[in-house]
């Protein structure tokens, strides 16, 4: 008798959990083929991928078979359940092939599932992910642009030598996120300052150069080529900036400037770009030096971590060649004239002077 009672308990188990599993597969197939129907997305195949992860009624479902709703935050912030869910921001700002495939969800549902699906191993590989989200129509190569897009920017994904996994646990990219937000406006000025400075001194052989200057009399009046470079918030499309610089250029002080056509003024285009690489910058170097990061951050993390700070102090060095576009002078109009260099970078170039002075030279505005 109790044999029996045993083994009735163990089929009523095996009853139950089939009986979740076609659930599962109802609420799945379900808004496929409504989903199909109305043309809103035709998948050829329902795997891995096309799972309706965004429906609250099929992730009640899916953490019941997985015993656990541990990973609910997980799911809803990085992949669907949530319209600011970055795996669907990403596919929102993603090229129109990757936007139509919805890559970024599917690749995000189709990781979770790999790693958390009582497999033998708990992480999704490559290989497997290509095969999750294959579609006839699909270029395949587009995989590998959206793990590096999910891996820089989802909060609970970890990756370690091309395999990927979701867990419970706290990522870099969600505590960069939260320490973003907790810097001050007045440290990401400074730093941009200070690196506008830095770039100038390290990448100009014009024989002077100013930085920032307020008056007309901190310029002097004299027979060489001086660059002056202006504030991150003095751009060119700011009315301000040009009266500004017709000012240094007529006056000196008091009187009236002699050399005019020696001055070139380095102007910024909008340097919101140049902040958010310094506020990521001073993110990182504050998780860096927080003595609870080794206990927050896992090994593979804080690796990681000292990656990007390398990454991003190069980033941030970049923005400023990318930002400071514009030069400025007086032409042989005797008129202010505004040239735009393009895209600049480091390595266009080994200084300041051939990115503007040659081309300067070239269009005689300057001997």
């Amino acid at each position: 008798m109790i044999l029996f009672a045993a083994g009735r308990a163990e089929a009523m188990k095996r009853f139950q959990k089939t009986r979740g599993i076609l659930r599962l597969l109802a609420l799945w197939v379900s808004p496929a083929y409504g989903e199909g129907y109305k043309g809103a997305h035709k998948d050829p195949l329902i795997g891995l991928g096309t799972a309706p992860i965004e429906d609250p009624y099929f992730r009640v479902a899916m953490f019941e078979q997985l015993g656990s709703d541990a990973l609910e935050t997980a799911v809803t912030t990085d992949i669907a359940g949530k319209k600011d869910a970055n795996a669907l921001r990403l596919d929102r700002e993603a090229t129109e092939a990757i936007r139509k495939a919805r890559l970024h969800k599917k690749l995000a549902t189709a990781i979770f599932f790999e790693s958390n699906g009582g497999m033998t191993s708990a992480e999704a590989s490559v290989p497997e992910l290509r095969l999750a989200v294959a579609d006839p129509d699909f270029d395949i190569a587009n995989v590998e642009t959206g793990l590096e897009a999910l891996t820089e920017n989802c909060y609970f994904l970890a990756s370690e030598w091309n395999r990927y996994r979701f867990s419970s646990k706290t990522r870099l990219n969600k505590v960069l996120a939260d320490r973003k937000a907790s810097i001050q406006d007045s440290a990401i000025d400074e730093r941009v300052n200070q690196e506008v400075q830095n770039v100038f001194k390290a990448g100009t052989r014009i024989p002077e150069h100013n930085c920032f200057v307020e008056q007309s009399n901190q310029v002097p009046d004299r027979a060489a080529l001086m660059l002056v470079v202006c504030k991150p918030d003095q751009t060119i499309a700011e009315p301000g900036t040009l009266q500004f610089i017709e000012r240094i250029v007529r006056e000196s002080g008091s009187s009236g400037r002699t050399f005019k056509s020696a001055l070139l003024f380095a102007v910024p285009d909008n340097p919101a770009s140049l902040k958010e690489e310094a506020r990521k910058l001073l993110a990182l170097e504050d998780i860096e030096d927080d003595p609870e990061t080794p206990n927050r951050l896992d090994e593979s993390d804080q690796h990681r971590l000292q990656t990007n700070i390398k990454k991003s102090t190069g980033d941030l060095k970049e923005a400023v060649w990318r930002t400071y576009r514009y030069v400025v002078l007086l032409g042989k109009d005797n008129k202010l004239r505004e040239v735009d260099l393009g895209l600049v970078h480091s390595s266009s170039a080994d200084s300041m002077k051939t990115v503007i002075v040659n081309p300067l030279r070239q269009d005689g505005d300057i001997e």
